[in-house]
């Protein structure tokens, strides 16, 4: 088996503002020329983004992220087939008149949506993503035997890619989240009848800050669904949080390393970060790269030899 190597980006926030958008082609070009620049040993063949692709549901803007996707495509000569996405909470509708707001505090409710058949009215909020997605031809997850671009399992060089929508009950930064844990069993039982596979999930939160507490916190010795799904994946990628990040991952139940990207792109307040991962064998060798926005010159002069860690699953 080649080995993995994965580009990992999230929160790139595409606008269909002229002014956003002049400063946005301006660091996304030379994001490309770096990648484009990088030694061929950790030239990605997987791209993950984990949410966030357009700004504040800008539904005009996937049109403008489609064709930065292609280009990154050409120009690392990556297959459509080997783009991981997964939505972020800027990638759902807000619309509470169309789709009527649900209350995340009720367990029954999270039990009755969140499971194997999700409803048309919850998953219609991501209607533009999915369109971007098909648009783009992202090969869809596979979810109850048929194609799902919001939640499922896709299997790339022998890794098993496991797409965790935590945006369902998403209207508000107040909001508290909920991933199911009905949706993560059936994650596992799916991806485990596969074969002894690395598993990456991919999502958009990745920590317990903003989940509602019954997907974090054991009640009664129960597994909430956040921790099974750590339990069940050797590696989660997430972002959201659009801070610095750098370091080692943490390792959370004894298992999983959680790796978070910063933002690849909001605006001149926030850093940058994306990064690499090459699995190799039974370890990770993670890359972060870092750059500001307001000195996007950086990239240009991007270092080939950027410190790696190094990680024993």
């Amino acid at each position: 088996m080649s080995d993995t190597i994965i580009l990992h980006m999230s929160d790139l926030h595409f606008s269909s503002n002229e002014e956003k958008k002049r400063e946005k082609d301006v660091i996304m070009n030379f994001l490309v020329d770096a990648l484009k620049d990088l030694e061929e040993e950790w030239r990605p063949n997987v791209i993950c983004v984990s949410g966030d692709i357009v700004d504040r549901y800008d539904v005009a803007a996937y049109s403008i992220a489609g064709e930065w996707f292609r280009k990154l495509a050409e120009i690392l000569n990556i297959p459509m087939d080997n783009f991981i996405l997964t939505p972020g909470n800027h990638d759902c509708s807000r619309d509470i008149k169309k789709y009527p707001r649900l209350d995340s505090n009720d367990d029954g409710l999270v039990d009755e949506v969140l499971n194997c058949d999700i409803p048309a009215y919850l998953s219609g909020r991501f209607e533009a993503y999915e369109k971007f997605c098909e648009d783009l031809k992202i090969t869809p997850y596979t979810w109850q035997n048929g194609d799902n671009y919001l939640v499922g399992y896709r299997v790339i060089n022998d890794v098993i890619y496991l797409g965790c929508n935590t945006e369902w009950f998403a209207y508000s930064d107040e909001t508290k989240l909920r991933l199911g844990k009905k949706i993560v069993e059936e994650l596992q039982q799916a991806s485990d009848a596969l074969g002894d596979f690395k598993k990456v999930a991919i999502m958009h939160h990745g920590g317990e800050v903003g989940f509602h507490e019954n997907e974090v916190q054991y009640h009664n010795d129960i597994c909430p669904a956040l921790h099974y799904l750590w339990r069940i994946c050797d590696m989660t990628l997430y972002g959201h949080s659009h801070e610095q990040v750098g370091g080692e991952p943490n390792k959370m139940e004894n298992h999983c390393f959680t790796i978070r990207a910063g933002a690849t792109s909001i605006n001149r307040e926030y850093p940058n970060n994306i990064n690499i991962i090459k699995i190799v064998e039974n370890a990770i060798e993670l890359k972060h790269i870092s750059y500001d926005q307001q000195r996007v010159e950086q990239l240009a002069e991007l270092e080939s030899e950027l410190p790696v860690c190094k990680f024993k699953f």
